[in-house]
């Protein structure tokens, strides 16, 4: 059985899109009759494979749309990069280790041991940026490192870790593409590490509290994604007794960033 666990309308949405776009219908009895006939015969595991493997492409149902428009090589679908952004507690947060090789390479009594991050590199994000708010960092611009640029430790004067090769392991989403850069558009970090800015947007995705049943995590995951902040656990409480008192002193900046998402 084929089960796909469904979180939300958009992934519905995209799982029956997938299969209108199959049309596969009665393939079964062809493939069943191939297989019956590549065993009746002399033919070797080889040879058998490939029989069955004709039969498939010689016997795919589509539609005569979408034969038109593999014929005239046009795409069937177009997606669009999405980035899932952990908006949990900083206690409750899961994190990605460093490779083996760079844990080995720290000082015996280190506890830096978690990979760069998102997350990470927004709160090191370049003073232009001063006033972007987490999801448009992460919708609007990717994190790339210069293959030709070099970084001494030594010259790290102003308390903030290195920028983190991408040879590390990260939970940067692994699919980003360079053709959706905009080279013209970027902003110089430490290590020759530069934010770009995309042409196309990604698609930001976040765990979504529900507003009644947690109130607490809901207005801090607000905050978090759309209220630009240097410190986690610093910036986001404030000086405030609790998240919702926060969120209603700087709602206006909230909506205003949300509104776009």
């Amino acid at each position: 059985m084929d089960v796909q666990f469904v979180l939300d309308p958009y992934a519905c949405a995209v799982y029956i899109l997938s299969y209108i776009t199959k049309g596969q219908r009665g393939i079964s009895k062809v493939l069943d009759k191939a297989s019956k006939e590549a065993n009746s015969g002399n033919k070797d595991i080889l040879n058998r494979v490939r029989y069955i493997g004709n039969a498939f492409l010689n016997a795919a149902e589509i539609s005569a749309q979408e034969a038109v428009y593999l014929l005239l090589q046009m795409p069937l679908r177009r997606s669009r990069e999405f980035q899932f952004i952990n908006t949990s507690n900083p206690d409750e947060m899961t994190f990605l280790l460093k490779s083996h090789d760079k844990i080995k390479e720290l000082p015996d009594k280190s506890i830096d041991v978690e990979s760069d991050n998102v997350l990470k590199r927004y709160g090191r994000r370049p003073k232009q940026l001063i006033d972007v708010c987490l999801a448009d960092f992460i919708a609007c611009f990717n994190g790339i490192r210069d293959k030709d640029s070099s970084f001494d430790i030594s010259n790290l004067q102003d308390g903030y870790f290195p920028e983190s090769d991408f040879h590390e392991n990260t939970d940067d989403d692994p699919h980003s593409s360079d053709e959706h850069l905009e080279p013209s558009v970027e902003y110089q970090m430490k290590s020759g590490f530069q934010i770009v800015k995309r042409r196309k947007s990604r698609i930001v995705r976040s765990i979504r509290f529900h507003k009644d049943k947690d109130p607490e995590n809901y207005y801090r995951e607000q905050l978090m994604l759309y209220y630009p902040w240097r410190n986690e656990r610093k910036d986001l409480l404030g000086s405030s007794l609790s998240y919702q008192e926060r969120y209603k002193q700087v709602k206006y900046i909230v909506n205003k960033n949300k509104k776009y998402y």
